[in-house]
């Protein structure tokens, strides 16, 4: 009765264009979805990713969202790289990459002097269930966007535990313990269009998000181990995923 009635307060905010409302009410259904008893839904998370994305569209992915930040104003010669390196000398500890401010900011083409911007000062992290098959993607305590994916099939089984991003790789060759590297572009090479690897107690793993060129499998146990993404899914999580960002493969 309770996930009912968030249901119908999500899709009123919505209609409504209460976005803040309805990102957090889309949130915490996806969120209490893959906490509960039963088994999850993939049907439900996949209504319910969609009217979150259309909610953050218009409230964590909008210059004029109501989520917290520090505003900066670009000076003459800034880049997106100058701008980040400043706020994190300014900020020890932060975690942050440019394509989160780029995003956030809905920044088409070059920017401008006095242009503001706005920092996202939430943490970033992501969350994947291996039961349910879904990844979600944070800021602070709110989910910013979420997306299905496919796991380790059995005997190649993707190990649960927490770890960070250690690196990203765009249109990445394939390298597998004691064979030459492949390619992208290789017909072999299977990982799509983006690679994020993992690090786990500062350690390198093998394991990773990656894209795929087979979008059917999205949903299937049918990796060797690692968590497979549709290649324009990737994309995004590549954006806005900081190096050295938290993640935690739950199931």
């Amino acid at each position: 009765m309770e996930m009912a009635l968030l249901v119908k307060e999500a899709k009123a905010n919505l209609a409504a264009r209460r976005y803040p409302e309805a990102a957090r009410t889309y949130s915490a259904l996806l969120l209490g979805e893959l906490q509960a008893a039963w088994p999850a839904d993939a049907a439900v998370l996949g209504e319910w990713t969609k009217g979150l994305n259309e909610a953050q569209r218009e409230h964590r992915w909008h210059p004029r969202g109501d989520w917290p930040s520090v505003e900066v104003k670009v000076g003459n010669g800034d880049s997106l790289i100058s701008i980040r390196k400043r706020y994190v000398s300014e900020h020890p500890g932060a975690v942050l990459c440019t394509g989160l401010i780029e995003r956030a900011n809905r920044i088409k083409g070059y920017l401008q002097p006095g242009q503001p911007l706005r920092i996202p000062t939430d943490p970033a992290r992501i969350l994947v269930d291996l039961e349910a098959r879904w990844a979600l993607f944070f800021l602070g305590d709110e989910v910013a966007a979420a997306w299905p994916v496919a796991i380790g099939r059995p005997g190649e089984d993707t190990p649960p535990g927490d770890y960070s991003v250690r690196n990203k790789l765009e249109n990445p060759p394939w390298m597998k313990e004691g064979q030459e590297p492949i390619p992208f572009g290789d017909p072999r090479n299977p990982l799509g269009t983006r690679w994020i690897g993992w690090s786990k107690e500062g350690a390198k793993t093998p394991y990773g998000f990656h894209g795929t060129w087979e979008p059917a499998s999205i949903g299937k146990a049918a990796s060797d181990g690692c968590i497979r993404f549709r290649n324009e899914d990737v994309e995004q999580l590549f954006q806005v995923l900081p190096e050295g960002a938290p993640i935690r493969i739950e199931g």
